[in-house]
């Protein structure tokens, strides 16, 4: 009688033990699905809100300019905010393999999405001589 005793104990204190390793892994996992909305929520963010550009700038694109170099002259001339987010969205869109050479004018507020995409299909300035 005992001994059948003690197995009950061992099983009900096996049962605790997996339901709070359960309710534990449950936390880990509901903190981790939080984090990753959090983290989708600010790529929004920075991907569609408006950019850091406060007045109409030009650059020139040279021929044979990859997603990185541009990345980093977006970023220098103010145009774009993460010259990283642009690489990687760039890549994401596949817009690092159509990025087209001309001169360019981004308006003040432009997104980085809308500065990728403006690059991407060749949305050149047109000047007449």
């Amino acid at each position: 009688m005992k001994l059948a005793l003690h197995k009950v104990a061992s099983f009900i204190c096996l049962n605790i033990a997996i339901v709070c390793f359960m309710k534990y892994l449950l936390k880990v996992v509901l903190l981790f699905v939080i984090i990753g909305f959090a983290a989708m929520w600010q790529l929004q963010n920075a991907v569609y809100n408006s950019g850091p550009l406060i007045e109409t700038k030009s650059i020139v694109v040279g021929k044979g300019a990859n997603s990185h170099s541009l990345g980093d002259e977006l970023q220098t001339q103010g145009i774009i905010k993460s010259a990283l987010l642009f690489r990687l969205l760039s890549r994401l869109h596949g817009a690092d393999k159509t990025l087209k050479a001309g001169e360019y004018e981004f308006n003040a507020g432009e997104s980085l999405f809308e500065v990728m995409q403006k690059i991407s299909q060749g949305d050149v300035v047109y000047r007449k001589i």
